[in-house]
Parts: structure tokens; sequence; C-alpha cells
């Protein structure tokens, strides 16, 4: 198992998971099956009916908050055929390991309770949701969404407890990026966004995630992203989560600072 850090602006850091250890859960082997099976319909000719579902699918996916798909990624203890030993965490030389520490702690206590109480909610609307299956024929919507985000509320639940008994019985090991120059990051304060995007805010609550896919001066550059990619091949969707977490993150921080 490896975890990934890189900072998106000076203040605020995105993390990324990947796991190859057997499991025994029947569960996370169906899930991976139908990741597969997923990623296949992706591939489908682009007019075909199967890649407009997975086109849409993947809008629905993209609003998943980042530090929920990070924490998924983290398999659960009691799935593990053997308990793991030690984890090791590559980070860019910009972040110190007392930072890293400090924000992995704070992420774990925010997100237990968060994702243990909206478990319960999403498992409690599922006899509802099983109620719109009025015809056969049509996709019960509803009701898979809702079991779609128990599973997923359920695995970043499990995650964030895995990962907060590594960080209390110190079996995860720091390791540096070399090599990679990041260039000047901002704080959340200092960071500067184009007047073309302030405009759009003022005049218009129309502004999403996607507007920020772009290099922002101060932000991590997607350069940089795509060749951290590069050096870990065998991680899989690497630029593509720390992409969605960047867009997310530097949403996040126009809001905050735009709509006061």
């Amino acid at each position: 198992m490896k975890f990934l850090a890189l900072p998106i602006v000076k203040d605020r850091i995105a993390f990324y998971c990947h796991s190859t250890l057997p499991t025994s859960s029947k569960i996370s082997k169906a899930i991976e099956w139908s990741s597969r099976k997923w990623n296949e319909l992706g591939e489908s000719q682009p007019n075909s009916w199967k890649k407009r579902i997975h086109n849409k699918g993947d809008e629905i996916l993209k609003q998943l908050d980042h530090n929920e798909v990070f924490l998924k990624e983290i398999p659960t203890k009691e799935h593990l055929e053997s308990p793991i030993e030690k984890a090791v965490l590559v980070h860019h030389a910009n972040l110190s390991t007392e930072v890293i520490e400090q924000e992995l702690t704070r992420l774990v206590k925010e997100r237990i309770p968060y994702h243990k109480k909206y478990m319960r909610y999403s498992a409690y609307w599922v006899p509802v949701a099983c109620t719109f299956a009025v015809v056969p024929l049509i996709p019960n919507i509803p009701l898979a969404y809702n079991l779609f985000r128990l599973y997923s509320h359920y695995k970043a639940y499990k995650g964030a407890q895995h990962l907060n008994e590594l960080l209390q019985d110190k079996r995860l090991e720091l390791s540096i990026i070399q090599d990679i120059p990041i260039g000047t990051l901002d704080s959340i304060t200092t960071l500067e966004f184009p007047d073309s995007l302030v405009k759009q805010c003022k005049s218009s609550s129309n502004v999403r995630h996607q507007d920020f896919g772009e290099d922002i001066p101060g932000a991590l550059s997607k350069k940089v992203i795509q060749e951290v990619s590069v050096r870990f091949p065998e991680l899989p969707n690497l630029d593509a989560e720390f992409l969605r977490a960047r867009e997310q993150i530097l949403y996040s921080i126009f809001i905050e600072k735009f709509r006061k």
C-alpha cells in the first residue's frame, strides 16, 4: 500500500492511496470486478449508448469529495489477510513531516464521525428507495444511488479508522519525492483568481468545480501532477485523482473568498 501527498496551495494538501494488498472481503472483490467492467464500458464507441451512460456516470462520480475517495481506497483492516506492518507515504519536499501528520490527524478526526453519520442516513433511506421499484423494467435509480452512497460512506469510515491506527502506531513511513520542482505556492489568503471567474461569480451563481481545471498562478500546476503521475506509473488514476482534488480545493477556496 502506498500513499502520496501533494500541496495544492501552500496550506491545503491532497492525498492519494492505492493498495494491492490481498483481501478476504467478497464485497471488495465484487467492487473490483464491477470497476473493471465500468472501465470497459468507457472504452465503448464514442456515440454508443454504453459510452453515453459511462460519461453520465463519470460526471456524477467526479462530484465525490476528494477526501472521501482517498479514504475509500485505504483497505478495511478487518478484510486484510494479514495486518500492515509499514505503509509508505511519498510527499513533495515542500511538505514537512509535521504538517502532513497534523493534516492526516485532522482529517481522520473530522471524517470518522462524518462518514458514520451519513452511512446511517443512507441506510435509513434504502427501504424508502425500494418503494420506487414500481415498474420492473425501469431501473430503480434511487435505490442504486443510496446503496452506492451507503457503501462509499462505509468504506471511507473504515478507511479513516485504519489510517488513524497507522498514525497512532507510527506505522506510516514518510519518503520525499525528489527532482520535481513545484514552484512557489500561495496561501489561501493570497491566492489570486482570474478576473473572469470573479466576474462570473458576482454576476451569476453558476460557478462549478470544472471551472478551476486550468492553471492558476500560486496553485499547483497540472504539469507537476502529470510529472508525478509519470514518476509512479504503477499507481492507477493518480493524475485524475489529484486533478479532482485540485479542482475541488480551488473551488472551495474561491467560494469562501467571494461568496461571504
